[in-house]
């Protein structure tokens, strides 16, 4: 499937650290533990995922660059490949260890999807693609 690139913007009353955490809503149907699921396919099969790749970061109208946390906000590390488990937030272009404050946090999220091999399913009927996610802003 082709990839498809949604816009976000996080605005804020004022500078503010913040983080994005990831929430998969369909829970337990991803092909990858770190992806998100979408849905199952003739009752238990994994129909595969979607994953999102941050570009474009914006924070307060300067170029900022991905950053992720695997352990609730201590350490930080550069990471456009986001997952999953982790935090997710904006660093300084010199400096992917610290979380940058912002009031508007504008970023080009790059949807990209995996299907399982079609060989596993019964494809005689029409499949429907069920992925939802939730993007919570958890306030630092």
């Amino acid at each position: 499937m082709p990839n498809a690139t949604m816009h976000l913007s996080i605005p804020c009353a004022a500078s503010t650290l913040f983080a994005i955490k990831p929430i998969d809503n369909r829970s337990g149907t991803s092909t990858s533990s770190s992806d998100f699921g979408l849905g199952f396919v003739n009752g238990n099969k994994r129909l595969g995922e979607f994953y999102l790749t941050a570009q474009n970061m914006l924070a307060d109208g300067v170029s900022a660059q991905p950053i992720a946390s695997m352990d609730g906000g201590s350490n930080w590390h550069a990471d456009m490949s986001w997952e999953l488990g982790t935090l997710w937030g904006a660093g300084a272009m010199d400096d992917a260890t610290t979380l940058l404050p912002s009031r508007l946090l504008v970023i080009d999220l790059d949807v990209g999807t995996t299907i399982a091999r079609a060989d596993q399913f019964d494809l005689s009927d029409e499949v429907a693609i069920d992925g939802s996610g939730t993007l919570e802003v958890l306030y630092l």
